[in-house]
């Protein structure tokens, strides 16, 4: 039993609170208006009065249009703290309609990394509205260009399971932001703790990789990655992806026995040869490893 659920034995205040949370627990927005109008005419200097005011008119706003979007932002993050603390695991139903609301409200709004906030996107990502998420992020022109907006999307793409998609633009970000990336994959912005191992192991190898080579690193040690076809096509002008992609074909070509696999296998070595030797000496160790 936390803080604020009081014991129904104290006085006349706190078991009209007890009342109104409970009304709020059972989503009953008439009960819980009647308990507060109760509690303000008998308590009129409660301490909780306006925190308790704030939450009943936040239900009031849904049907009314949005007008200060910086205001309600940092009004509903004010809420959600303690709508954790009185309304345990039913803070939720209380709290996505409101964040629904605002972030429809910010539909059609472009993206400003400098206040990545007041995108669709991070509003729906608080709703726990994963489709929301991704589609919000994907209707925003060159989002990819947008390191948290993509980190965004890999965590949407988390939630509904999609992981070789969460993986695939996990590498896209090594490849275009491989700083950003080595960061973000260690902290709690990667929900995928597997990939968050691997990176581990990664930087642990004895070769001296950067960053930019984990993706390409991952495909030459987890074989199913080779039968993974790309779904979102971002375009990547990067030397570490066209090396990707070039040595998961020969690895395609090598594991069907197609016929010009060998003629694929020599162009491969000759173009890493000119664009990285050291992928050009661990892709020959993997292969003499497995031989």
């Amino acid at each position: 039993m936390n803080h604020f659920q009081i014991d129904l034995f104290q006085n006349n205040a706190d078991k009209i609170i007890n009342a109104l949370i409970s009304a709020f627990r059972l989503g009953n927005t008439i009960e819980a208006k009647q308990r507060f109008q109760l509690l303000k005419k008998e308590h009129p200097h409660h301490s909780q009065l306006a925190n308790l005011q704030k939450f009943l008119t936040a239900q009031q706003k849904l049907n009314q249009p949005v007008k200060d979007i910086q205001h309600e932002l940092n009004e509903l993050r004010h809420l959600s703290a303690f709508a954790v603390k009185w309304l345990g695991k039913n803070a939720d139903d209380y709290l996505k309609p409101l964040w629904q609301h605002l972030a429809q409200a910010l539909q059609g709004q472009r993206f400003n990394p400098l206040i990545p906030e007041l995108h669709s996107s991070f509003v729906y990502y608080e709703a726990t509205n994963w489709v929301g998420v991704c589609e919000a992020v994907e209707n925003e022109p060159f989002w990819y260009q947008h390191f948290t907006l993509a980190l965004l999307l890999c965590k949407a793409l988390y939630f509904l399971n999609e992981l070789d998609t969460a993986i695939e633009i996990w590498f896209y970000l090594f490849w275009q932001f491989p700083d950003k990336a080595s960061t973000a994959i260690l902290s709690s912005q990667n929900l995928h703790i597997t990939l968050g191992e691997r990176w581990q192991a990664f930087e642990n190898m004895e070769e001296e990789f950067n960053p930019v080579h984990f993706p390409v690193w991952m495909l030459l040690t987890d074989s199913k990655l080779i039968h993974y076809l790309p779904k979102k096509n971002i375009p990547v002008s990067s030397v570490h992806s066209k090396n990707y992609h070039a040595i998961r074909e020969a690895l395609l070509l090598k594991q069907d026995k197609s016929e010009n696999r060998k003629e694929v296998e020599l162009k491969l070595r000759m173009a890493l040869k000119q664009t990285d030797e050291n992928l050009l000496k661990y892709y020959l160790k993997r292969l003499h490893t497995k031989a």
